[in-house]
């Protein structure tokens, strides 16, 4: 079998309106113009001005009265359908696979929902100790858990401080981190202690918990 039998035929214009988008992701807002597009992507002015105006066409972007270019309200609903998503992309679940082989360990990824670091996947490991209730869709007690950490510690402050309000930073064992003088808000120094605590106990550096959250350990 051919390889483009056993890939399937790819259209470069699709590939390069994806490309734009990405690198209209990563730029900031008053940096959006044709002119710099076009150079950032290596191709010319009038090819990325069909681009664009499809993808305008399509409400995925916008042209505001400075020429500049910015995510359309199709790309909301896009970023919605995402996020609800129930079974995570398998690049995102291979990693995951891969460092419970390793350590034996469960694993876990999280991610940003709604406002709440919520729980996506969990494999479990071969160990006997096992935290029963951090399913797909638990949220709650940040502090008390390794994702939770490092989600807190590297959020923008605005997302941070928006969670602590409303959740607080709860006790779930004698190790976690509840003292004013330690929390993410009054802290500058949060980030690097979090990351010191969660990767304590892996030497290989990935974010692990010294111990379980406390709830639904078996």
């Amino acid at each position: 079998m051919s390889e483009s039998a056993r890939t399937g035929t790819r259209i470069q214009s699709v590939t390069r309106a994806a490309n734009l988008l990405m690198l209209i992701a990563s730029l900031p807002e008053h940096e959006r113009s044709a002119p710099r597009l076009a150079a950032e992507l290596g191709t010319s002015v009038p090819t990325v001005y069909h681009l664009l105006n499809t993808l305008v066409d399509a409400k995925l972007l916008t042209r505001d009265e400075r020429k500049q270019y910015r995510f359309g309200f199709a790309m909301e609903v896009l970023s919605v359908a995402y996020a609800q998503q129930s079974v995570p992309p398998p690049e995102l679940l291979t990693p995951l696979k891969w460092i419970t082989e390793v350590t034996g360990e469960s694993a876990y990824l999280s991610a940003w929902r709604s406002g709440n670091p919520v729980v996506l996947a969990r494999l479990e490991g071969t160990h006997a100790v096992q935290v029963t209730n951090l399913r797909p869709g638990y949220r709650g007690a940040a502090n008390a858990r390794a994702s939770g950490k490092v989600l807190l510690a590297f959020a923008a402050p605005g997302d941070r401080d928006r969670y602590l309000a409303v959740h607080g930073l709860e006790r779930m064992t004698d190790r976690t981190i509840t003292d004013a003088t330690s929390s993410p808000r009054s802290s500058p120094a949060w980030p690097s202690r979090v990351t010191r605590q969660t990767s304590r106990s892996s030497p290989t550096g990935w974010p692990a918990s010294p111990c379980p959250s406390g709830v639904g350990a078996s």
